[in-house]
């Protein structure tokens, strides 16, 4: 595997712009009139539309451990893990969209929505540092073990930058019959593209070259440790 194409950024998850700003509002506001805020307020300070995307960014924050909810209470909301400082210390970060889940294995959901800015889609901030600044990038979530020879790992994070006419031996998201998505190496042979595992029960996949439509290229991998 070229290095130039993937590499493993050591640490957590982080949170998206819009959870940090949730939870950073939640807090502040808790420190000043000593209750958290309803979820009207929330909206209103962040600048949502409804407030089934508060709940959403609550929900988030906690499966991620900073919150809880409270049953039957108006301010239902209690902090229990402050909000951590952006890692690296960049001076600035991007939000890349995620769009689900790739699969490393069976193809699975195809990404249907190729747009850079889709209402309800969460965000990761990635610092800047990182990236190419005259490219754009989305991430997905690997699912399955088909990479696993290549360091790819169930629940990783994949950063991709959009690519339709790869290099030979490269990894990239191929959409599959614009049906289903997979993770897999790049091979153009004539008039058939191979996508090869990287795990020996996998065998290649075989299609012709009008079925398959190459969506991205991966350029780094984000992996939880936690």
């Amino acid at each position: 595997m070229t290095l130039c194409f993937y590499f493993v950024l050591f640490g957590v998850i982080m949170l998206t712009h819009k959870q940090r700003e949730v939870l950073s509002f939640i807090t502040a506001y808790h420190d000043t009139h000593k209750i958290t805020p309803s979820f009207d307020e929330i909206k209103d300070a962040i600048n949502l539309k409804s407030k089934s995307g508060v709940h959403r960014l609550i929900d988030a924050l906690v499966v991620r451990g900073y919150i809880i909810k409270l049953a039957r209470k108006a301010r239902a909301i209690e902090i229990i893990k402050p909000l951590d400082p952006l890692p690296f210390h960049t001076p600035s970060t991007c939000s890349v969209p995620l769009f689900g889940k790739i699969a490393a294995g069976l193809p699975i959901e195809a990404i249907q929505n190729e747009s850079w800015d889709i209402p309800g889609i969460d965000y990761i901030e990635i610092p800047s540092s990182l990236l190419k600044s005259n490219q754009h990038y989305f991430a997905l979530e690997v699912e399955g073990d088909s990479m696993i020879d290549a360091g790819i790992l169930e629940g990783d994070l994949g950063l991709f930058f959009p690519q339709d006419n790869p290099k030979n031996g490269q990894i990239v998201v191929a959409l599959i019959n614009n049906e289903e998505a997979t993770l897999k190496y790049y091979y153009k042979k004539d008039a058939t593209i191979e996508l090869h595992p990287a795990n020996k029960k996998y065998a290649p996949q075989i299609y012709s070259s009008e079925n398959v439509h190459i969506q991205g290229q991966l350029h780094a991998l984000w992996r939880n440790y936690g």
